[in-house]
């Protein structure tokens, strides 16, 4: 959300929102098809990451992961296994 303040007093707010491209939907659909889960991970917030994952069928989200974190989530999931 985004406002905006003229001379102190709040004048409107904007609500920003991710768009999600259709071909993203069709792709995790693909891959699913193929038996292949899919997972997310961003430095985004939750809320986004899971509205963004609802849209799009991921099985599983990781929100909020920092750059020099990243390397190590992905290895933690790599770890559990197919």
């Amino acid at each position: 959300m985004v406002f905006t303040i003229i001379d102190c007093v709040l004048s409107g707010a904007i609500a920003l929102a991710d768009i999600v491209r259709p071909e993203s939907k069709q792709a995790i659909a693909a891959l699913k098809q193929m038996n292949i889960r899919c997972l997310m991970l961003t430095g985004d917030n939750k809320k986004a990451t899971k509205w963004i994952s609802e849209q799009i069928g991921i099985d599983e989200y990781f929100a909020e992961v920092l750059p020099q974190d990243k390397a190590a989530k992905v290895k933690e999931v790599q770890g559990r296994g197919p």
